[in-house]
């Protein structure tokens, strides 16, 4: 296991440490729907690090097609998804730490403060799609790099 995905999964065990012990320090509204949502993340988390290397196959031929389609594209397209991941970020904080439905926050935001947030969610979108395109080429060359050390090695041993 690398550096870098020995540090990933560090993060990933404190972040659920701290979400697990967040209802110890706050109200949260709708807890059993918390809990249930959180440990299905950690339920993903725990297969995705069990099976690590079919994900990187998978990420390998779903990135060698998308990068075909261009960095235009791939940077449009990750924008919108992390834009909307955003936004259903701040849903599920209203809901879960407030109790208030979209409805009812999205009423209590003033015009500018609504066009100041839309500019904040596109401008990190931006931003994020981004850091995707370099994170996922970085990623895939890496897997190139690893594929061929591991075929020279197997064709060492063959001889």
């Amino acid at each position: 296991m690398n550096r870098e995905r020995k540090i990933q999964l560090i993060g990933t065990m404190m972040t659920s440490l701290v979400l697990l012990l967040v209802p110890l320090f706050t109200n949260i509204y709708y807890p059993i729907w918390y809990y249930i949502g959180l440990l299905c993340l950690i339920a993903l988390g725990i297969y995705r690090e069990v099976a690590y290397k079919r994900y990187e196959k998978k990420f390998y031929q779903k990135w060698n097609i998308a990068r075909q389609r261009g960095f235009a594209f791939h940077m449009i397209w990750q924008s919108v998804k992390a834009a909307l991941l955003l936004i259903g970020m701040v849903i599920l904080f209203q809901l879960f730490s407030y109790g208030l439905v979209w409805s009812e926050w999205l009423l209590l935001l003033t015009p500018t403060t609504l066009i100041a947030s839309l500019i904040i969610v596109v401008t990190l979108g931006v931003i994020a799609g981004i850091y995707s395109w370099t994170e996922n080429e970085k990623r895939y060359r890496e897997i190139e790099q690893d594929d061929s050390k591991y075929s020279i090695h197997q064709k060492q041993h063959s001889l």
